[in-house]
């Protein structure tokens, strides 16, 4: 069975986003989502604990892309120990508002040695659902037996930028294209050997000036290869918040009218060695808000830090935060 298509475009109105996942995510993350947005009524728009928690668990990178903000970063590169990744897992599990689990930041994931444990312990506790997102070119026939055949993973999402060896090479610079087409395939092969249907993938098509133009070839090639439970997903580069050189189409900049940053009362990030941002795009913890080894996953959450950044953006004074101001991808 043909896989479905999804678009994220931030020009997009929401009601049209929001009623297209209704037909694109099961039925248990619309009911887990649906209740947030009731609890949030209730309780003036802050729930008790982060929707979705990033898990940072190393910030090496083994591709050097020039979308990327990778070369931006100034911290120090390391893995998350995973008596680190423990601590966070059991001050996590259980929370109710928690939908989901990012096992992913700034870096490769499947540079971690422990990343499968890690999703495996994740969901050995409990955690509802876990996902991390690479760019497959690590992703060996090994990997792929080991994260089908027992729980850990719900979702992947892999980078495919391109529907030719030239165009994809050129974006994701350091990888082979051929290798990764294989690593895909035979993860599809083994997921449809062992007669799973999870973890679910998601074939992420980021698209830009290098190679919007291949997006109708990329359709034909893997529609018919991925399963229903799959998505296609093409979703318009970005600049992280004006921090890398823009490669958008016209058409993709965002014409909104500016708003409060949902992201401050949705997400949580964490890095490898531990410390607290109130966003993804903040590649070198200039807005850090804490350290999950000196306080819990809720302290920080509901700490006088974060709930400053929140007002000045409730009352429009996001021009005050430096790398809110430049920013034109919120929410």
């Amino acid at each position: 069975m043909a896989c479905k298509i999804n678009y994220f475009s931030l020009n997009e109105p929401l009601w049209r986003r929001y009623l297209r996942r209704i037909t694109l995510l099961p039925t248990s993350e619309i009911f887990h989502r649906g209740l947030n947005i009731a609890r949030k009524r209730l309780h003036g728009g802050l729930l008790s604990f982060p929707q979705n928690v990033h898990v940072e668990v190393t910030n090496h990178c083994n591709l050097a892309c020039p979308m990327c903000v990778f070369y931006k970063q100034k911290r120090t590169k390391g893995f998350m120990d995973f008596n680190l990744f423990e601590k966070i897992i059991h001050q996590c599990k259980g929370r109710r508002p928690l939908e989901k689990m990012a096992l992913m930041g700034l870096g490769e994931p499947f540079l971690h040695p422990e990343l499968i444990p890690m999703s495996r312990y994740a969901k050995s506790q409990g955690i509802y659902h876990i996902f991390t997102s690479t760019n497959a070119t690590l992703l060996g026939e090994r990997e792929s037996k080991a994260i089908v055949s027992e729980p850990g993973f719900d979702l992947l999402i892999m980078s495919l930028d391109g529907a030719t060896k030239s165009t994809y090479e050129n974006i994701r610079r350091g990888a082979d294209f051929d290798k990764v087409l294989i690593n895909i395939l035979t993860f599809l092969n083994i997921r449809r050997c062992l007669k799973k249907k999870r973890p679910r993938l998601v074939l992420e098509f980021l698209s830009m000036k290098e190679n919007y133009q291949e997006k109708d070839i990329f359709v034909k090639f893997w529609k018919d290869k991925l399963d229903n439970q799959d998505i296609i997903l093409f979703r318009d580069v970005d600049t992280f918040g004006g921090q890398v050189p823009d490669h958008r189409l016209s058409s993709q900049i965002p014409r909104r009218k500016r708003r409060a940053c949902l992201q401050l009362w949705r997400d949580l990030i964490i890095s490898w060695d531990g410390d607290a941002s109130v966003c993804c795009k903040d590649v070198n913890y200039i807005l850090k808000v804490g350290n999950i080894r000196d306080s819990s996953v809720e302290e920080i959450w509901m700490n006088n830090q974060w709930n400053r950044l929140r007002s000045l953006h409730r009352e429009g004074y996001w021009n005050e935060i430096e790398l809110c101001a430049k920013c034109s991808e919120w929410g």
